[in-house]
């Protein structure tokens, strides 16, 4: 399917869209440093939660992080649309597909648009990936989603950024040497 898009190099824009759900968004990480890794021309943004915006200020692989207020009104969702508008997305990735992205990633226009095959929503997107039925990761489920943009991504590990003062913070709540290795573990 790629050799019928756009060169990779001509893709100026790229927003990746979770509205719910924190751990699903860490579960997104991945997609963002494939994406910076093919795509380092390329400006990504990212579409979530104002709540949820914080796991993804530091991202590298995130030049900047679009806010929804989860029970925002008209006016919140007009201003996110003039974001996504100006300039125009070359590629939008909804990992969800429920229906206030999809209409939400409908209504930005983008040039090409990737989301979950979901019934009568899966015609708001150019492109839809049908998830396997079957045990797979949610990291595996949304490095899926890139296969129309760049074919089959490897699985990589999930990453959070944080600040020298973050981690100092998290250290002594929880009592921990400044150094201690941390396993998050997200049932």
């Amino acid at each position: 399917m790629r050799e019928e898009l756009t060169e990779l190099d001509s893709i100026r824009r790229v927003v990746v869209t979770r509205l719910r759900w924190l751990g699903d968004v860490v579960m997104s990480t991945p997609m963002l440093e494939a994406l910076r890794e093919a795509l380092p021309q390329a400006r990504i943004e990212y579409l979530t939660n104002t709540a949820f915006a914080p796991a993804l200020d530091r991202h590298p692989a995130c030049d900047r992080v679009l806010t929804v207020e989860r029970r925002g009104g008209w006016r919140t969702l007009a201003r996110t649309l003039g974001d996504l508008r100006d300039p125009r997305v070359d590629w939008c990735i909804d990992t969800f597909g429920n229906p206030r992205s999809a209409i939400l990633v409908a209504r930005a226009a983008p040039r090409n648009s990737v989301g979950p095959q979901r019934g009568i929503r899966s015609r708001l997107y150019t492109h839809t990936v049908r998830h396997e039925p079957g045990v797979r990761s949610a990291v595996r489920r949304q490095l899926d989603l890139l296969t129309p943009l760049l074919g089959r991504v490897e699985t990589r590990s999930t990453s959070l950024h944080v600040n020298p003062d973050e981690q100092t913070a998290v250290a002594d709540r929880l009592d921990l040497a400044r150094d201690a290795d941390v396993a998050i573990m997200h049932p």
